[in-house]
């Protein structure tokens, strides 16, 4: 079940509510949704939004970085 509705923690004027994002992306699941696939999806969803937002704010490992972790792991 795929559903593309993004769920941003926002108020602009040009940006949905999280709670307008939320009933709209309900709106797209169907009658038989389980409560467990809702909270898949809502989970799926924020961890992305965390990614990006870290990506956006600069607080990413460089790859040089990973394979020097990588290496003390070995």
């Amino acid at each position: 079940m795929e559903h593309d509705v993004g769920l941003m923690n926002t108020t602009s004027a040009n940006t949905p509510t999280t709670r307008d994002a939320l009933i709209s992306f309900l709106k797209t699941l169907p009658d038989d949704v389980t409560l467990e696939d809702i909270m898949y999806h809502l989970y799926v969803q924020e961890k992305i939004l965390k990614g990006l937002n870290e990506i956006r704010d600069g607080d990413v490992i460089e790859d040089e970085d990973l394979d020097e972790i990588v290496e003390t792991l070995s």
